[in-house]
């Protein structure tokens, strides 16, 4: 696997917990409705959006996020039952210069 390949395997894998933390319902959905963007090396240890939701570490996610560039949003699926839509875009930049980025997104029953 070349480094490309591990940069955007941990790319996926930082998308998939942004993702994770919406099924666990620990994030707010309603504070996603307009796009959040979080860039390179973002401090999401001294967000309250975080702090809130109860992260165990969230000085963690630092480490784990701060390699990549996000966009997160959600909408609302269906209201009976309450389901939204959630996206994550990740942003990742590639060991010969310039940027890649992906979308994951998934269904949450809330």
């Amino acid at each position: 696997m070349n480094s490309d390949d591990r940069i955007r395997a941990r790319a996926i894998a930082a998308a998939e917990t942004w993702l994770d933390r919406f099924r666990a319902k620990s994030l707010d959905f309603n504070a996603f409705t307009t796009a959040q963007s979080y860039p390179y090396g973002y401090d999401y240890a001294s967000d309250s959006t975080f702090v809130a939701a109860g992260d165990p570490n969230p000085a963690v996610l630092n480490q784990e996020w701060g390699p990549f560039r996000f966009t997160v949003q959600t909408r609302s699926f269906s209201t009976s039952p309450q389901v939204w839509t959630v996206t994550v875009t990740t942003f990742y930049r590639k060991t010969g210069g310039g940027e890649a980025s992906f979308a994951l997104s998934t269904l949450v029953y809330q």
